[in-house]
């Protein structure tokens, strides 16, 4: 097939085409692969052309210490004398110059490394190939390199006005190019998940023009040659090239100032050196505390003449993951779920049926199996069947009952392992057995509860595809009896105006009464048919999916209304940011719904009888209200306050009313006076505390990363000033007071 293609299809000169094969290993009795090298010499490769290589070149694995691996044969091309020697049989083999590799025409898994050394043969065997489509242009194109090729070159020409170094140009070309492709796709530049990946190779991009020009603006033209070159076979790029403007822009936004920053910052300190040694720990905290690339600061130091220890710097980042993993919680597998190993899995019957009679396989508690359960405390079981749905996907696991000869049990919770359905439970009445019937009765009230937020989060998904934008992408979900919340990829806040528009075009997909219909489909055909789906879930080969209509379809296995008639109403309660790049939307529906609106006209109705306005005039007077507000001195903000003395330090600590960072600095700075330190702090309703530190004559800095050592919290600053927090839990006015004595070292 190989050579049919190259040959016969591509037309590439049989003369010029050389392959390699396995030359066996005497030491380890594994044989050459003749075989190879008579097949390829019966359809026309010459023997002359034919070159045995060892182990390193023509054998492939085992991935780790053993496992299964085998031989292989891979195709050459020849670029030409002008590129070194021609090869001689017997001689050096140039791979890395003359003859470029097209394709791994065959990677034969036919051994198994055993633990010993040793080899089998595998009792299934396959072939792997894999050729490089660029590498194939190349010879096509009749050029030196894939970056001359027709979907390289262009992105090259332009980068060349940019940068003259030939290393970098490739860096910029093939990084800009994967990084349009995967941001075509919808995928948000993100510090972590699938984000994190573009979101690199751009900063490298980024860093290399910093590099070369001190502004990395440049970017986003050879991006939209990226665009125009690969639009043709990728018409996804065109669609969604106002979102990956986007993304670049404001990687750029955010990115430079962070670079120019960090360079004066280190042109600061190397103006402080006696020698051209830079220290690793400097190095370091550039790196993580300020942002600024590692390939950036070599580059400006070979600029000026100053070298540091790599070693040094990689030691320093091995001792900050250490310190990091230590202080992470040990989360662990929960005892109780690697108890229900090996036991068969449960038969879910609860998208057709809401009661089930089942037979109990295990009794569990504190991870250990029970033979029964006769006290009230609780416990869980597994079963053969059940119609409880068990947490996934967001959605809430089922509640309800079960009872069997005198046992009366009332389920609290299903989770489920490896498809094993683990129900949480507490015996009300009688005793249970391994073995016993049980007779199982979901809440079915709850559940029409839950299916109701649960299928209007895709209408949502889809409702903000079309009026935000297609690049909008689930990014979690949460959905019981009461409420849903819905996470998506989103740079910005979504407009009033938006949110209004889509909770219009929920409800009229809800009133449309659209039908459920559900497919048990090949995930490959469910992704063609246009399935939403989330990214970074792993899917199995066959999928469930859920479609109302014409307007939603996604891959999922949760519980779901018949019709989105169901539904009744939707309301959107909130929309925030919870990390960037990512947006949460809340909201209600059914009666949840109507109580939500019945309450807030009720609110509206007071707001109206208390002023003594109609609905229409309450902003106005509000408005005229607010500006006559009288402004709250610092004074009245001052919850407690207290001082202690040394005979150099006079120190104050201050808690201070809900406030914002700026009046903390304010009132921080007016209680400074010589050799006084202040503290200021504050609490807000989501119980996250805020610490400001105002120094004279010692470093304020310095003294708060000593408070945060004892209480935990992150922040900066400098000599006079910093400031910082963290969340506030069991902090008091005593706590801090305590960690500011021992912050300044009171005796």
């Amino acid at each position: 097939l190989a050579y049919r293609l190259l040959v016969e299809v591509f037309a590439f000169d049989v003369e010029r085409l050389y392959v390699t094969v396995f030359a066996g290993d005497d030491t380890l009795q594994l044989p050459a692969d003749e075989q190879s090298a008579k097949i390829w010499e019966q359809l026309g490769i010459a023997r002359q052309r034919i070159v045995f290589l060892g182990m390193a070149d023509n054998f492939w694995g085992p991935a780790g210490e053993f496992g299964p691996c085998g031989p292989c044969t891979e195709v050459f091309y020849d670029c030409g004398e002008r590129f070194g020697e021609s090869y001689r049989q017997g001689g050096e083999f140039d791979t890395s110059g003359r003859y470029v590799e097209i394709w791994n025409a065959g990677v034969f898994i036919e051994l198994n490394k055993r633990e010993n050394g040793t080899f089998e043969p595998l009792p299934l065997m396959s072939v792997d190939t894999g050729s490089g489509l660029e590498r194939m242009a190349m010879v096509i194109n009749n050029v030196d390199d894939v970056y001359q090729t027709d979907d390289l070159l262009p992105i090259m020409q332009l980068a060349r006005q940019y940068h003259d170094d030939q290393q970098n140009l490739r860096i910029v070309t093939d990084h800009l190019r994967a990084t349009t492709m995967i941001l075509a796709e919808g995928v948000a530049l993100a510090n972590t998940g699938p984000g994190y990946v573009p979101r690199r190779m751009l900063r490298k991009c980024l860093a290399i023009a910093l590099g070369a020009k001190d502004n990395c603006d440049e970017i986003v033209p050879l991006v939209e040659t990226v665009i125009k070159t690969m639009q043709y076979r990728y018409p996804q790029l065109k669609q969604a090239q106002d979102f990956i403007y986007g993304q670049c822009r404001k990687e750029i936004e955010e990115f430079q100032p962070v670079v120019r920053s960090g360079l004066k910052l280190l042109s600061s300190r190397l103006s402080k050196l006696s020698g051209k040694t830079v220290s690793a720990e400097t190095i370091f905290e550039l790196v993580a505390t300020h942002g600024l690339p590692l390939d950036i600061i070599k580059a400006h130091l070979d600029r000026h003449g100053y070298t540091f220890s790599e070693q040094q710097y990689r030691q320093e980042v091995a001792q900050h993951r250490a310190v990091s993993r230590a202080g992470q919680k040990n989360k662990g597998v929960d005892t109780m779920l690697r108890a229900v190993q090996g036991i068969d899995k449960t038969v879910f019957v609860g998208y057709q049926q809401t009661t089930v009679e089942a037979q109990v396989i295990s009794l569990l508690r504190d991870g250990e199996q029970l033979t029964e359960v006769s006290d009230r405390g609780e416990f869980f079981f597994v079963v053969d069947s059940t119609p409880f749905y068990a947490e996934a996907g967001g959605q809430v696991g089922d509640c309800g009952t079960a009872q069997g000869g005198d046992a009366r049990l009332k389920v609290l919770d299903v989770q489920k392992k490896d498809d094993v359905f683990i129900h949480r439970a507490k015996l009300i009445d009688g005793c249970l057995t391994t073995g016993d019937s049980l007779h199982l009765v979901i809440d079915n009230d709850r559940r029409l509860e839950i299916r109701r937020n649960h299928s209007v989060t895709h209408l949502l998904q889809s409702a903000l595809r079309k009026v935000v934008g297609t690049h909008v992408a689930q990014k979690g979900s949460y959905v019981d009896d009461r409420k849903f919340r819905f996470d998506f990829q989103h740079d910005c806040p979504v407009t009033s105006e938006q949110l209004q528009t889509v909770e219009q075009l929920v409800n009229s997909w809800i009133w449309q009464n659209f039908p459920r219909k559900t497919d048990i489909v090949p995930y490959e055909q469910a992704v063609q048919r246009g399935a939403l789906f989330m990214l970074g879930e792993n899917y199995r080969e066959v999928v469930r999916t859920v479609s109302f209509g014409e307007v939603s379809i996604e891959l999922c296995g949760g519980t779901h209304v018949e019709s989105t008639g169901e539904i009744g109403l939707m309301r959107i309660v909130n929309e925030a940011s919870i990390a960037k790049g990512t947006r949460r939307i809340e909201g209600v529906t059914g009666q949840q719904a109507l109580s939500s609106l019945q309450q807030d006209v009720a609110l509206l109705h007071n707001a109206c009888e208390l002023l003594n306005v109609g609905s229409a005039q309450l902003i106005e007077r509000i408005t005229r209200l607010k500006s006559k507000k009288p402004q709250t001195t610092n004074q009245s903000r001052i919850i407690d306050e207290t001082q202690f003395t040394s005979d150099t330090k006079t120190v104050t600590v201050i808690h201070l009313a809900r406030t914002d960072g700026k009046e903390l600095k304010t009132i921080a700075s007016k209680k400074l006076a010589d050799n006084n330190i202040v503290f200021a702090f504050t609490i807000d309703q989501k119980n996250n505390y805020r610490l400001a530190v105002a120094s004279s004559k010692h470093s304020a800095k310095d003294i708060l990363n000593s408070f945060f050592k004892q209480i935990d919290g992150r922040g900066g600053g400098k000599d006079n000033f910093a400031q910082g927090g963290g969340k506030a839990e069991g902090l008091t006015f005593e706590t801090v007071v305590a960690g500011c004595k021992s912050a300044v070292s009171f005796d």
